[in-house]
């Protein structure tokens, strides 16, 4: 069974939920966000990228933001929760999307990706690096750079603003 929340004005589906428990898991993570990705692209929402997975009894759940061009968006955002004895969909929560997803004129930030980097910590070994929207107080949306990467035994990701550099 299924828990479903619908948008009154279109119709739109903004969650989907599971009220099964998973068995044991039988798939791979990465086989999961594969199955997640497919998922997205074959209910129309294309230039969707994965950005994070977190996995729970059974379960993965991954994040996806839009991709405006080679910038992610992360206000616009979804979650898509599958399970990893079957490989299907067992969540979707794409609120955020709905409220927060429009055409947007992103402009070229001040600073340059070395600029921005060179303000990261230099002990953090960075694995990806690139342009990003964020969410900011009041509603506001932040165009930052985003670092991921490892200190210690402890993974980061630091968010440097692209006009500012805080």
């Amino acid at each position: 069974p299924f828990h479903a929340s619908v948008t009154k004005k279109g119709g739109k589906v903004i969650s989907l939920v599971s009220m099964g428990k998973p068995k044991q898991q039988t798939i791979k993570p990465q086989e999961g966000e594969k199955r997640a990705k497919i998922f997205l692209e074959k209910a129309g929402y294309s230039s969707m990228a994965s950005t994070y997975g977190q996995y729970d009894d059974g379960t993965a759940t991954f994040n996806f933001a839009f991709k405006d061009g080679k910038i992610l968006v992360y206000p616009d955002l979804i979650k898509v929760k599958v399970s990893l004895s079957t490989g299907n969909i067992i969540g979707f929560e794409a609120l955020n999307y709905y409220i927060s997803h429009k055409d947007r004129n992103i402009e070229k930030p001040k600073l340059s990706l070395e600029d921005a980097e060179k303000l990261v910590n230099k002990d953090l070994r960075i694995s990806s690096k690139g342009l990003t929207v964020i969410p900011g107080k009041g509603g506001e949306e932040i165009l930052c750079y985003e670092f991921k990467g490892r200190l210690g035994k402890e993974d980061f990701i630091v968010y440097i603003n692209g006009d500012t550099g805080k």
